[in-house]
Order: C-alpha cells, then sequence, then structure tokens
C-alpha cells in the first residue's frame, strides 16, 4: 500500500490517468458498498485518527534501499493496515487509510490534483480489498481475529500482499502512461521486491498486535 504515483505536472496522458483512478475508485467503492466487515475488531480497540497519524507517517519517512543500480523505496503503510485489521471497524480502517494518505500528500508535499486524485483512489481500494481478503480468510477457516494465532497471521500476510500488489500494479499503469511504454520485466522485479517488504513489514505489525494483545507493558521494548 503505500506506494504513491510520482506524476508531474501535466504531461501527455492526464485523461487516462484521471480514467484510471475513477476505475480504481469506483471499484473500492463497490466493494465497500456490498458491506465490508471485519471479523470482530480486538481489544483494544484503537483510536481511528491515530491510525490514520500513523499512515501519513509511514507515507511521510520512508526507507530507500539500494537495489543494483537502483533503489527501492519502502514505506511502512503496512503496519497501520495490519493493525487496523485486528483492531479497527472496516469503515474506520479505509477512513484512516485515506486521510492519512491525503494529509501528507497534500499538506506536506503539496501534490497537485492528478496525483491526489489517483493516490486516494489507490490506497482507498487497496485499503477495501485488504478488509475483503482478510474477512474472507477469516470466515473459511472459522477461528476469530482475537485468536491472533497462526490462521490470522497467515489472513493478515495475504490481505497486507494482496493491497501491495493492487498499489504496484496500478502504479505501474501509470508509470507507463507517462513513459509510453510497458516494461514488463521491470513489473516482475518491482513486485518480488515489493513482496519481500511487505512480509518484514506485515511481520513487525503482527509482533507488535501480539504484544499489544498478551504483554501491553512490553510496548516499551518496540
Amino acid at each position: 500500500m503505500a506506494h504513491t504515483a510520482d506524476v508531474g505536472e501535466r504531461p501527455p496522458g492526464d485523461r487516462l490517468i484521471w480514467l484510471v483512478s475513477a476505475g480504481l475508485a469506483t471499484a473500492g467503492a463497490l466493494l465497500w458498498w456490498r458491506g465490508l466487515a471485519l471479523p470482530g475488531g480486538g481489544d483494544p480497540h484503537l483510536w481511528w485518527p491515530g491510525v490514520a497519524l500513523l499512515f501519513a507517517l509511514s507515507e511521510r519517512f520512508a526507507v530507500h534501499l539500494p537495489f543494483g543500480r537502483d533503489t527501492h523505496s519502502l514505506t511502512f503503510s503496512m503496519a497501520p493496515l495490519v493493525l487496523g485489521l485486528f483492531f479497527l471497524d472496516a469503515d474506520e480502517l479505509v477512513l484512516a487509510a485515506v486521510l492519512g494518505m491525503l494529509l501528507t500528500q497534500a499538506v506536506i508535499y503539496r501534490n497537485p490534483p492528478i496525483k491526489l486524485a489517483f493516490n486516494a483512489a489507490s490506497i482507498f481500494l487497496q485499503a477495501t480489498v485488504a478488509v475483503a481478503v482478510f474477512s474472507a480468510v477469516i470466515e473459511a477457516t472459522g477461528v476469530t481475529a482475537g485468536d491472533l494465532g497462526p490462521v490470522t497471521w497467515l489472513a493478515a500476510l495475504a490481505a497486507a500482499v494482496a493491497a501491495d500488489l493492487l498499489g504496484n500494479l496500478a502504479l505501474f499503469v501509470i508509470i507507463a502512461i507517462r513513459q509510453g511504454e510497458w516494461d514488463t520485466a521491470e513489473l516482475g522485479r518491482t513486485l518480488a521486491i515489493a513482496a519481500v517488504g511487505t512480509v518484514v513489514v506485515t511481520d513487525l505489525a503482527l509482533l507488535t498486535a501480539l504484544v499489544m494483545v498478551r504483554e501491553p507493558q512490553g510496548m516499551v521494548l518496540l
């Protein structure tokens, strides 16, 4: 999730980018309209504006990792997403994700409307898909989200990977539109690198969730 487009001010392809943004937003809205629900938010129930702030901070402070001659930006937005899957209602999580991203992109970076629209639509769809995947796995296995066991770990990982995959694919489309070429080889490489980062960040978030539930005083060590 946390993949934001670096689109320019007025290059060619703006109309297509607006159409892509509308498509992402429509898909997210359809999922939301059908009724998203998380399987029983755990205890403690987090304050959603605080989670929105975590999303904003994760967008602001990215880690730039070298891979050969290139660098890959790793953000930690999957961490608040995973925590939200366990400790927020579905609507609260989606709202926190979108508002947190907008706080950073609009207030700090002051990005143009076309970039704000794409990033808001992308993260909206990513959050709704994450909720849908997490809920589907939990429901199919018959466990409860509050168990915080191996099944819920896998459910959270599946949700995070699905959201990250969508974010990267959407960003690839935007970059391809801007550059006028579709570098599918680079797409595979990017998805592989991003998946590794998503697994690492999700694991850290799951560890945080376990500490919050079982040994809250241990939060001082994280």
